[in-house]
């Protein structure tokens, strides 16, 4: 499985490595499952730090979810 994590320049390390951590541990049953994985990171002025997740799954396609929040692990555990 592939996982890539995208954020700007303004997102810390820790909130990336966090979502990497997260997402491989909470993907690892299902593995054969998903084909690949994307994290977005991005911090918003107004809107708080949001975090985009995208599954890619062999059996029906696509499966996206996103959570906006004050803090970076609020954001990435609401998203997965």
């Amino acid at each position: 499985m592939d996982i890539v994590i995208e954020c700007g320049p303004c997102v810390e390390s820790s909130a990336r490595e966090l979502a990497d951590r997260r997402l491989r541990f909470l993907l690892r049953r299902v593995d054969w499952f998903v084909l690949s994985a994307t994290v977005q990171l991005s911090d918003r002025q107004h809107e708080g730090k949001r975090c985009d997740v995208l599954l890619w799954t062999i059996p029906k396609g696509t499966i996206t979810s996103t959570a906006t929040s004050g803090d970076w692990v609020t954001s990435v555990e609401r998203a997965l």
